[in-house]
């Protein structure tokens, strides 16, 4: 036993710091290790991408903050010193205030894995977050705080509400557009606008309901629509637009202008289309081309009626002299006598219906109606037709009016026209005028005082009542054509000449329109003035180049007393006064004249004469200056008799200053 206790001893007294060495060694390296783990912990807390804090169990039960990373106070705007030792609730916006982390706790149990929350910065701004939330345990497992991680997903929020905006832009303004939108996939309609469900008469659910778009569009159209079609699938660009006609739920065809592109839809290639309805821009070109037909036309009927007129009035010259020449007893004076009236009435009835298609200046005058309706009826008759006949009723002792008779002339043959497209072949347009007492008026609402009434009756079925509301409404018909859109134009003169128009209907009796205007006191329409006196020989330069209107004007003054000169034309006129010294008291010229018009002339002249009176004459038959002046020189109007022409001659010669300035704009020859 004694030679083995020895070596135990030296084992044991050696051995026993060998060991705690050792020992020492191991805690020290595990030490190392545990606090470099807990430097690499703290440097990934410190560095994440994204906001943490750790919180412990105040004394209140509320989570203070224990520790907080960079990005936490780097993103609230705190520094770490005012973030360290405050509530979480502090730093939450008023949304999440109440969430259940920031409220005293006893335990927790649960964890939190992208909650939303909302954070507060230092200034005010609100932080949309996504919340992981994590409790922290002692060694005994008591709950001492917890570690929160926000997730930071503001932008993504905010691109997220952009998209999202967008989404409902686009909605509104796809279901709200003035235009309809489809969008077309693999041939068939997959969505709609209200405005295309309008156009064509079909919901978005049956439009989607078609087997193809080609379903709804015209045969004749369909090639061209489905190369276009495919164009736009595959990403062309097509210039220009094209047109297409729909065929409406009532069967009728709608042309619509179509532009289109290449879209997705469902995540999916589709053609979005753009159809805008062209029907009322096609009726309004039909009517412009007509509007312009007639303009042609128009200017065509003036140049005819120029010619016309000037030959009318060499015929009153001829006439007046032959009468001259002629004594009361002369057999032939009858037959002159009635070429001279065959003569003035064709001149009154050209300028009559040529007046219908121009815009004439208002020269109102006491008018007495049943005149009127007797001119009218002159020029109506023949456009009325042989297969109606028109019957008129007209009072007596009919009370006058102030109106320009031209314009009253315009608006019965309106009436007159209307109520022969209503009328049926063989029927009756009744014409009728009275005096009305404003107590007991047939036109609506008149106005105060007595009436004098004009109404036309025609022979058609009667009008429903949404027809009377529109009758003088502008419309169109489906044609293209204008539907009775004059009445629109009779209801505005009628309410500038301070009357009423009215519309009524019954069965059996057609319509009525009635027009009612306010009696003017009076007992006899206005008259032509008097004659001048006779003058005494004054030089009056006539220039025209119509050889037979020029004679007649020269011999009508000749004879009136007056010293005539003349001349065929503009350069003419300039060589016989070529002379500043030669004695003109008046110019008397035409308007339209080759080489040089009326008014160039009186330029000329005025270049060498400072005081000029001038009369211009003109055959067309537009009663508007040719120059645009409302207190130029005087007009004379083609065909003229003498009296007319020597009332003009002494009027402007007696006044006291000329009237021989030259306007501004220069006169379509």
């Amino acid at each position: 036993m004694s030679k083995h206790s020895t070596p135990r001893r030296l084992v044991a007294g050696t051995g026993a710091p060998a060991t705690a060495a050792r020992l020492e060694q191991l805690l020290s390296e595990r030490t190392a290790e545990l606090e470099h783990a807990r430097h690499q912990t703290q440097e990934l807390f410190q560095n994440m991408p994204a906001l943490s804090v750790t919180t412990r169990r105040g004394q209140d039960g509320l989570p203070i903050i224990e520790d907080c990373n960079r990005m936490f106070p780097a993103t609230l705007g705190y520094t770490r010193t005012e973030i360290i030792g405050r509530p979480l609730g502090d730093f939450y916006a008023p949304a999440s205030r109440t969430a259940p982390e920031t409220q005293p706790i006893d335990r927790a149990d649960e964890r939190l894995d992208g909650v939303g929350r909302h954070l507060l910065d230092k200034y005010g701004g609100v932080l949309d977050t996504l919340l992981y939330l994590e409790p922290t345990r002692a060694r005994n497992g008591a709950y001492v705080g917890m570690r929160a991680t926000y997730l930071d997903v503001t932008e993504h929020q905010r691109e997220e509400q952009r998209r999202r905006d967008l989404e409902t832009r686009y909605e509104a303004a796809f279901a709200q557009t003035l235009v309809g939108v489809l969008i077309v996939q693999d041939g068939s309609i997959v969505q709609a606008n209200a405005k295309m469900a309008e156009i064509t008469g079909y919901s978005p659910e049956e439009q989607s309901a078609f087997l193809s778009l080609h379903d709804m569009v015209a045969e004749h159209d369909r090639p061209a629509l489905a190369d276009r079609l495919l164009r736009y699938g595959r990403g062309e660009r097509v210039e220009g637009r094209h047109v297409v006609h729909i065929r409406r739920k009532d069967d009728v065809l709608v042309p619509l202008e179509i532009e289109g592109g290449r879209v997705l839809y469902g995540g999916r290639p589709a053609v979005a289309l753009v159809a805008l309805d062209i029907s009322d821009r096609i009726r309004l070109l039909n009517r412009l081309q007509h509007t312009r037909r007639l303009h042609n036309i128009g200017q065509l009927a003036d140049g005819v009626a120029h010619s016309f007129n000037n030959a009318l009035t060499a015929i009153y010259g001829r006439c007046e002299a032959l009468l001259d020449q002629m004594s009361k007893a002369d057999p032939r004076r009858h037959e002159v006598e009635a070429i001279l009236k065959v003569a003035s009435d064709t001149a009154t009835l050209t300028q009559r219906v040529i007046a219908f298609g121009h815009t004439q200046p208002s020269t109102p005058k006491t008018l007495d109606l049943n005149v009127v309706v007797g001119d009218t009826l002159a020029v109506a008759s023949p456009l009325v037709g042989q297969q109606l006949s028109i019957v008129t009723s007209l009072e007596p002792l009919l009370g006058l009016v102030e109106a320009d008779a031209a314009y009253l002339e315009q608006a019965l043959l309106t009436l007159l026209l209307h109520a022969r497209d209503r009328t049926p072949v063989g029927g009756v347009i009744r014409v009728t005028t009275a005096n009305v007492s404003a107590d007991g008026g047939s036109a609506d609402a008149p106005p105060e005082g007595d009436l004098v009434t004009l109404a036309v009756q025609d022979g058609g079925p009667e009008l429903p009542s949404d027809a009377l509301a529109t009758l003088f409404e502008p419309m169109q018909s489906e044609s293209g054509t204008p539907a009775h859109t004059g009445l629109a134009s009779v209801q505005g003169l009628v309410t500038r000449l301070g009357g009423r128009i009215a519309a009524t209907s019954s069965p059996g009796q057609g319509a009525t329109i009635t027009i009612a205007l306010p009696s003017v006191a009076g007992t006899a329409p206005t008259q032509d003035e008097r004659e001048a006196s006779q003058p005494t020989q004054q030089p009056v330069l006539v220039v025209e180049d119509e050889d037979q209107v020029r004679s007649a004007v020269r011999e009508w003054l000749a004879q009136a007393g007056y010293r005539v000169l003349e001349a065929a034309g503009g350069r003419e006129a300039l060589d016989l006064l070529a002379d500043p010294k030669e004695p003109v008291d008046l110019i008397l010229t035409d308007v339209v004249m080759p080489g040089m018009n009326g008014r160039q002339l009186v330029e000329e002249l005025a270049r060498t004469r400072s005081e000029l009176r001038v009369i211009y004459m003109s055959g067309y038959p537009n009663p508007v200056h040719p120059f645009g002046e409302t207190d130029g020189p005087t007009m004379l109007q083609k065909p003229f008799a003498p009296r007319t022409l020597l009332r003009a001659v002494r009027s402007v010669l007696e006044a006291d200053a000329p009237a021989s300035t030259p306007p501004d704009e220069t006169p379509d020859s």
